[in-house]
């Protein structure tokens, strides 16, 4: 049956048993997921648990060999191809992890694709492109083709492509995995604060605890299944805490001798 119409309290994009195999090898073995609006989802697990797999059918750029997939309420995975990219442009937003810009463009250029691709004007599509170029920090980077800029610049252009079209769903696949450590904490706090402003799902594919730590909640994906058991699985991977020391006592008062006043 499929899910209601999408607000606050349905998903916005969901999958229902999905199976997914190349060749002789299951990758997915009845995944189910679902993210709600204005929600960050980490799926985790390590290299080839079928994580990018799943991230690729919620997206429609795979279709699975059984289960549904549904965007806005609507089913997704059993539409031609036609629609499936129409909905890609309108309603979803993918940051890779080498950002997937094209080089012989500007950064505001790069940005505004989606916007120019669905049909907006290029007056408006350069006034929203700058404003969330403004938003992430880069709106002085704007006319600069990508030789001229950082790696944690150029990423954070890919955020602001994927949001500027105020998708329901950002689809990020390992966003931060060619960034060292502290520029891609700023390019996941650029993405995290400037999805949640404008209530637009997260889904973040990683196997970075510290990434994951950005997340609402996390879907650990093991052998192709969901491990039920996540919260478990990590225990023994996060840093002990501390152990409190006892409270100070207050010195014991001397004791007189016997027989002195």
């Amino acid at each position: 049956m499929a899910p209601s119409s999408s607000s606050q309290n349905n998903p916005i994009l969901s999958g229902h048993n999905l199976k997914k195999s190349y060749g002789s090898t299951k990758v997915l073995k009845g995944v189910d997921f679902e993210i709600y609006p204005g929600e960050v989802v980490a799926v985790m697990g390590k290299s080839g648990s079928g994580k990018s797999t799943l991230l690729h059918l919620l997206g429609g750029l795979l279709t699975p060999d059984s289960g549904e997939v549904y965007l806005d309420g609507n089913r997704l995975d059993n539409q031609k191809e036609s629609i499936r990219s129409k909905q890609r442009l309108n309603r979803l937003g993918f940051v890779f992890q080498f950002g997937d810009l094209v080089p012989e463009l500007t950064v505001a250029e790069n940005v505004e694709l989606p916007l120019r691709l669905n049909g907006t004007g290029a007056t408006k599509a350069r006034q929203q492109t700058l404003a969330m170029l403004d938003r992430l920090g880069i709106k002085d980077q704007a006319d600069k083709r990508l030789s001229e800029v950082s790696g944690g610049q150029a990423q954070r252009a890919a955020v602001a492509r994927a949001l500027v079209h105020q998708p329901a769903v950002v689809l990020a696949d390992e966003p931060t995995g060619s960034l060292d450590q502290t520029t891609g904490e700023l390019a996941l706090e650029a993405l995290v604060g400037a999805a949640k402003a404008q209530n637009t799902a997260v889904v973040l594919v990683t196997h970075d605890i510290t990434v994951a730590a950005y997340a609402d909640r996390d879907v650990l994906l093991r052998d192709g299944a969901v491990d039920t058991e996540l919260h478990d699985a990590l225990a023994g991977t996060a840093p002990a805490a501390p152990a409190t020391p006892p409270a100070p006592t207050s010195p014991a008062a001397p004791t007189k001798p016997e027989g002195q006043n």
